[in-house]
């Protein structure tokens, strides 16, 4: 009885480790980061696509991208950078925290010529129920932060 006790909780303890280390190469890798990256170009819809030039930084640190852009069929948005950081620990809970957002070079396309104004972009961010935060401004065309 002792010595099955003894693997019950060695089994626990080693289920544990490799939860504990697989959270951290997902968190604080590269390789990480890149999983995580090509899943959620996985969960877009059909005919969305995002794209970025370079990536660098972890999820733990936050994410800077180089020429990221998302196109799907009636519009694409493109920024020559982008800076993410959010909260690891609600999405265990299935949840999105920004602690914060930048974006410089911001471009949004559309089809039939339409125009759009220079605040679209941060009403579209904003209007987003993914992201939470006290304080937004918008100085110009090109950029759209929120801290």
């Amino acid at each position: 009885m002792n010595r099955r006790l003894l693997n019950v909780v060695l089994l626990l303890a080693a289920l544990l480790l490799a939860i504990l280390a697989a959270g951290l190469w997902l968190t604080r890798s590269d390789g990480g980061r890149d999983f995580v990256l090509a899943q959620v170009q996985r969960q877009l819809p059909l005919e969305s696509r995002l794209q970025w030039q370079s990536v660098r930084g972890q999820l733990a640190s936050g994410l800077q991208f180089q020429k990221l852009s998302y196109s799907d069929p009636k519009q694409r948005y493109v920024a020559e950078r982008f800076s993410i950081r959010f909260a690891l620990t609600p999405l265990l809970l299935r949840r999105v925290q920004i602690e914060e957002l930048s974006a410089t070079g911001v471009r949004l396309h559309l089809p039939d010529g339409r125009r759009v104004f220079q605040s679209s972009i941060c009403r579209w961010l904003l209007g987003s129920s993914a992201f939470t935060s006290s304080s937004w401004h918008s100085s110009t065309a090109s950029n759209c932060c929120m801290r």
